[in-house]
């Protein structure tokens, strides 16, 4: 029983144990700085989404803002986490972006 405990142990401490714990909002840093512009996400251009930065380097992919522009054919974005829909964006990429958009209610809605 000891011997299992300790390699228990060893393997948590190591990593090793394959454990997949989400991303938490505590692991994005605090010093992003505040966006100097916000964008609707049912009418920000590819053009816009490829220029949004932090330090100096694009947080959008080329590739990203191109799927982000096509999503728009397939549904229209109700609210800023619908961007984890997207091809090319994962919870570590929209805890970067998120601030970046918003989301105005439709006429229908």
């Amino acid at each position: 029983m000891a011997a299992r405990f300790a390699v228990l142990t060893l393997l948590l401490a190591t990593g090793l144990a394959g454990c997949t714990e989400p991303v938490r909002q505590a692991d994005i840093p605090d010093e992003l700085p505040a966006p100097s512009r916000c964008y609707d996400l049912n009418t920000v251009t590819f053009e816009q989404l490829c220029s949004i930065e932090s330090h100096g380097r694009s947080l959008i992919p080329r590739d990203t803002a191109r799927n982000i522009v096509e999503s728009r054919r397939q549904f229209r974005y109700r609210r800023v986490e619908d961007l984890l829909a997207v091809r090319g964006i994962g919870e570590v990429t929209f805890l970067k972006i998120r601030r970046f958009f918003y989301v105005l209610p439709s006429d229908s809605e």
